[in-house]
């Protein structure tokens, strides 16, 4: 197995109902409508407060494997992303990039932004900041740092771990540069959050321009960028297939056909599918999904959060 299952504490299941209370979603029973509520500033400190949980009931797991072969002795090298939630056209949900076609690896996939850490980074999390205005056109200074989950994997080869990072996108910065230049690799997000929120708890946050984004990410490294609402993580959707993650795990793949808005060819669970210009807008040839270890990640980000999932058997293997 890649890790064992987690079991919420007490404490942690105290936090999940919290939050469930504050999405007005029941934790064991999640349904579309109840998930689309604007963030506000109550809701993001509950997430920092859930995510802080589950990574610190997964600290000591360890990855022994990769797609059933052995992990090398050799030490890693290590990759960070950023997970970047954000209100868009009132809706909560996550920031995805499609991969460039032209890049030496993963093009045409559907990931979060990041990429290799380097020497001159100061911490994975930098690194995962870095590669997130790089290639999305975001400031560091408009992330809000929740928090960060785990185990970290490792990539299809074996040969280095990728660092998942939690964040939420500003419409503008909420820190200082001396504040960004600052933070650790291990995350105390009740430190990076204290009176950064203008107005009520309550209030909706403000929206990000989802073309603007488009507009303003690196042609060299991002095909597309789309907005996946949280809404569309329950079975209701009708978005969710289950598949096992590198041939062990049970996951749910995410299907986002409809939210692609050009042409470009996408790799997808069954191969490379185009989008077709001809067609209706963001409608394929084939099933577009969030796969692989961008979907196992956004999986354990939800089951953090208290969306339940309910496995069934898989009908296939894929990851």
């Amino acid at each position: 197995m890649l890790f064992g299952s987690l079991s919420l504490s007490v404490r942690a299941r105290a936090h999940v109902a919290s939050f469930s209370r504050l999405m007005s979603f029941s934790s064991q029973r999640t349904t579309s409508d109840s998930l689309a509520r604007p963030f506000n500033a109550k809701t993001i400190s509950q997430i920092s407060q859930l995510v802080k949980l589950h990574h610190a009931s997964c600290q000591d797991l360890e990855l022994k494997e990769v797609g059933g072969r052995p992990i090398s002795s050799k030490p890693p090298g290590n990759a960070a992303v950023l997970i970047p939630f954000c209100n868009v056209d009132g809706q909560p949900g996550i920031l995805l990039e499609v991969r460039a076609k032209g890049l030496r690896s993963h093009s045409g996939e559907l990931s979060f932004p990041g990429g290799r850490v380097d020497d001159t980074d100061e911490s994975n999390l930098h690194a995962a900041l870095r590669e997130t205005q790089e290639e999305l056109g975001i400031d560091p200074l408009c992330v809000e740092i929740l928090g960060q989950i785990g185990p970290a994997e490792y990539n299809m080869h074996g040969n280095m771990l990728v660092w998942p990072f939690i964040g939420f996108v500003h419409s503008s910065p909420v820190r200082t540069q001396a504040a960004s230049l600052e933070l650790p690799n291990s995350i105390a997000a009740s430190d990076l959050t204290a009176d950064i929120h203008p107005g009520t708890e309550e209030e909706p946050l403000p929206d990000l321009s989802l073309p603007f984004i488009r507009s303003q990410a690196s042609p060299n490294e991002v095909a597309n960028v789309i907005h996946l609402p949280l809404s569309h993580l329950t079975g209701k959707s009708g978005r969710l297939r289950l598949s096992l993650f590198r041939d062990v795990q049970p996951y749910w793949c995410i299907d986002v056909t409809d939210l692609l808005s050009k042409s470009s060819e996408i790799v997808t669970a069954n191969g490379t599918e185009t989008l077709q210009a001809s067609q209706n807008p963001g409608v394929s040839t084939g099933r577009i999904e969030v796969w692989g270890l961008t979907g196992w990640y956004l999986n354990i980000l939800m089951r953090a959060l208290g969306i339940d999932l309910q496995y069934i058997r898989p009908s296939r293997t894929e990851g």
